[in-house]
């Protein structure tokens, strides 16, 4: 299987290269690169576009209408916000929020490359459920931190007081074990940003 092309269509430099970054983390078994769209003379070599439609929505839309229209049959996104649903899904299009990249534009680009049936389908599918399981993984640790300082807190007060040895050793074992649900959240941090 050869590896899964995509290109960014777009004149923002710095915004192109926001969105080829979450397809290289998202989906590593990728290649994107960027293409002004005064350059798109005919139908792309790609196995889907991602278009920048913020500056002009409208726009957007009829540049994945007249893709369509000239018979490219890969995954079409267009970054843009505001009621242009209605147009881009006639030209078969996706419309994801630019403020909502890295939640978004893989998801759409795996649907719209599901209906394409492509082969690439299962490596974007398998890329969204390792984001997903980062995503679920981080929650995780946000949820559990934050009880947990409060207990290490207070064992931490505890071993401060005058204590029975077995009681000052239930409270050392506290803290370790405290110590070590932490550490372990923290190898979770990047999870999400990596898959």
């Amino acid at each position: 299987m050869s590896a899964l092309r995509l290109i960014v269509v777009g004149t923002d430099a710095a915004f192109a290269g926001a969105i080829r970054e979450v397809i290289s983390v998202q989906l590593p078994e990728s290649v994107a690169e960027t293409l002004d769209p005064a350059h798109l003379k005919s139908r792309p070599l790609a196995d889907g576009l991602v278009i920048d439609g913020r500056t002009d929505a409208a726009q957007a839309a009829a540049l994945a209408a007249r893709l369509r229209a000239m018979g490219f049959a890969g995954a079409l996104v267009v970054l843009s916000e505001g009621d242009t649903a209605a147009a881009l899904a006639a030209a078969g299009a996706a419309q994801a929020s630019p403020h909502e990249l890295a939640g978004q534009l893989v998801a759409h680009l795996a649907e719209q490359l599901s209906l394409a049936g492509s082969e690439h389908s299962a490596q974007i599918m398998r890329a969204r459920r390792l984001v997903a399981a980062g995503e679920i993984a981080m929650r995780f640790q946000h949820s559990l931190n934050n009880p947990l300082a409060g207990i290490l807190a207070e064992a931490q007060l505890m071993q401060l007081d005058s204590l029975p040895p077995e009681q000052l050793a239930a409270v050392e074992r506290i803290i370790g074990l405290c110590r070590r649900i932490i550490e372990l959240g923290k190898s979770l941090d990047g999870m999400g940003e990596r898959k």
